[in-house]
């Protein structure tokens, strides 16, 4: 397997701290709020650990919320263990903090920059290893990976694209081409990864739970061990 020399790369993860009732809220009809908020919180841990795997990357993790005090204590701890830098998320809407993030980065000295979430906690660490690759070694280019439900759970960039954020709807069945619509328009080289889903409602967790014994991701299967029986019983 390759390694990623270049001190040059950075990824910009976009969470929200794991708060009750604020996270993966279309999950809490069939898990509760307490239970929807531990998934999320795993797929964040599981997904720093996979890219802590990845060498000579830094992380940047953005916060979508304020973490209330005396409150995600073990998640903060967590952070600290992988070193992991946290600021805010600055902006009116999704694509105007995800561009203020991409730019603050860029900005810092880095040439190569993903920014990914944590709602596909058992992505492939070699899609996003890809990704580093064509931004390498391809000059003014733009990766990214389309999801499911139209969105897209990865965009990396190795100069600022700031179209690809601009005059584009979020949350919607055709985000993903919006966004290469938007890019077309900056003339930079695209790069298309494979199509992966988000987990984001009681479908996306029967999917994931059908694949739990392919798991690599040790924090979301604990939680799979741990989901009700009667939903359990439902997927099948």
């Amino acid at each position: 397997m390759s390694s990623l020399k270049s001190s040059h790369q950075a990824i910009i993860l976009f969470f929200k701290w794991p708060v009750a009732g604020q996270v993966k809220t279309r999950l809490i009809p069939c898990l509760g709020e307490k239970k929807a908020a531990d998934f999320y919180e795993a797929f964040i841990k599981d997904t720093i650990t996979k890219l802590g795997d990845l060498d000579g990357v830094t992380i940047i993790g953005f916060s979508g919320n304020q973490r209330p005090k005396n409150s995600c204590g073990d998640l903060h701890a967590f952070f600290a263990k992988h070193h992991l830098q946290v600021l805010e998320q600055e902006g009116r809407d999704l694509g105007a903090r995800m561009k203020h993030a991409m730019n603050d980065v860029f900005q810092k000295g880095y040439t190569s920059v993903v920014l990914i979430g944590t709602d596909s906690p058992d992505l492939p660490a070699t899609v996003i290893r890809k990704a580093f690759e064509v931004l390498q070694y391809e000059p003014g280019s733009c990766c990214i990976g389309p999801s499911e439900d139209g969105g897209y759970y990865l965009i990396g960039m190795n100069a600022m694209f700031a179209e690809a954020f601009e005059n584009v709807g979020y949350s919607q069945s055709d985000t993903y081409l919006q966004t290469i619509k938007a890019l077309t328009k900056s003339q930079c080289n695209i790069y298309t990864l494979k199509r992966w889903y988000d987990i984001d409602d009681a479908g996306d967790l029967k999917t994931l739970l059908k694949n739990k014994d392919a798991l690599v991701c040790p924090h979301t299967s604990k939680q799979l061990d741990r989901i009700p029986t009667a939903f359990c019983s439902e997927s099948h």
